[in-house]
């Protein structure tokens, strides 16, 4: 009798024990849980008080959490940022971003823990590298990061394999990973604009089945894709159609600067000639009325209706050229055509359009003249 009460005393103890043990540990991951939540509350306030310092509006950054954590599309385009903040990685959701038309000197490598990303756009900004740790972006499909001081590029972007759109025009490359020849699922490249590059023979094969098998649309100074007629390293077209000559070389600038610009060339007698001039809107409208003329659009000033309100589309101003053209029911506005879906409007004359100056390619009947 003694030794049952003895075992059934034992096995309470046995039994409390047990219960002690349990609710220490229920303790413990309680702790760590309201721990792991100030953590994650910590870096969701740090984002805050970043949105907060650059005047981010609450559509664009949520100050609510259920709302920030369920973000798929960040667009911090032209919002005067010198930064990314690091706890941008942390919104998994998201799908695409536009940090355009700022001032990033770098990304951080954070943002490779996007791993849902799409689109990535940090065009227009002042990017001198892009980290390695964008190879683990395995899911993007654009990659923007044109008008930039890149010199190089990650060997890691060549692992981007279902890249379908890559923007590296108007920066400083020398040259390309040799294993980007790996990209052979883009449908639009835009390299031009980069000087001193140079592609070896691999690279210039990779261009060629872009352009003529996988019908890419690419955006490059190079022989092999028949768009560009050197003379004394000048570069230039000719419109057979309408004679006219047109520079390939792009200006960023007020209507007002563009008429500065055209008279220093002339000055300078720019690739060899001084009759330089901003084209007017009819001169434009000829590049991309393919019914009437054969135009030399098709390679350079090419258009696709698609991409006129796509995501690639970032910016109004992305395909707007100047004409020398006054709008004429408003004297502050100019004519421009829109290079992506082929249409004619306006733009105030104090904001940045392109610019590609034309002249009169009259050689060819002067030599017609002396005979």
């Amino acid at each position: 009798m003694i030794n049952n009460q003895n075992n059934t005393n034992q096995n309470a103890k046995v039994a409390l024990n047990k219960a002690k043990n349990l609710l220490n540990i229920t303790k413990t991951l309680l702790v760590k849980q309201e721990n792991n939540q100030l953590v994650e509350d910590n870096w969701i306030e740090r984002l805050w008080k970043w949105a907060n310092e650059n005047n981010i509006p609450d559509h664009k950054i949520p100050r609510n959490k259920d709302k920030l954590l369920s973000l798929r599309f960040l667009d911090f385009n032209r919002q005067q940022i010198s930064e990314i903040p690091s706890e941008v990685g942390n919104l998994s959701n998201l799908k695409e971003i536009n940090f355009g038309h700022n001032y990033l000197t770098k990304l951080p490598k954070e943002i490779a823990q996007l791993r849902n990303l799409e689109k990535l756009s940090v065009s227009n900004n002042k990017l001198t590298s892009l980290p390695k740790e964008i190879a683990q972006l395995r899911n993007l499909k654009e990659l923007s990061v044109g008008y930039n001081n890149l010199t190089s590029l990650p060997n890691e972007v060549c692992s981007l394999i279902n890249l379908t759109s890559l923007e590296l025009c108007r920066n400083k490359l020398k040259n390309l990973p040799e294993k980007i020849v790996y990209l052979r699922k883009l449908n639009y490249l835009w390299i031009q604009d980069n000087e001193n590059l140079i592609l070896d023979n691999k690279q210039k094969e990779w261009l060629t089945y872009l352009d003529k098998q996988k019908k890419c649309f690419v955006y490059a100074y190079d022989d092999l894709l028949n768009i560009v007629i050197k003379d004394n390293n000048r570069k230039y077209w000719i419109d057979d159609n309408t004679d006219l000559m047109w520079d390939i070389d792009l200006v960023f600038c007020t209507w007002t600067e563009a008429f500065d610009y055209v008279k220093k060339l002339n000055t300078e007698e720019y690739k060899g000639y001084n009759d330089w001039r901003i084209p007017e809107i009819d001169e434009l409208k000829t590049l991309i009325d393919k019914e009437q003329y054969k135009s030399i659009n098709g390679d350079y000033f090419y258009i696709n209706p698609s991409l006129a309100y796509s995501t690639k589309r970032v910016y109004d101003e992305d395909a707007r050229y100047w004409s020398k053209d006054t709008y004429a029911n408003n004297h502050n506005y100019a004519d421009v055509i829109d290079f992506l879906d082929g249409t004619e409007s306006c733009a105030h004359k104090n904001l940045k359009q392109y610019l590609r100056c034309v002249r009169d390619n009259s050689e060819f009947d002067e030599d017609l003249d002396d005979n």
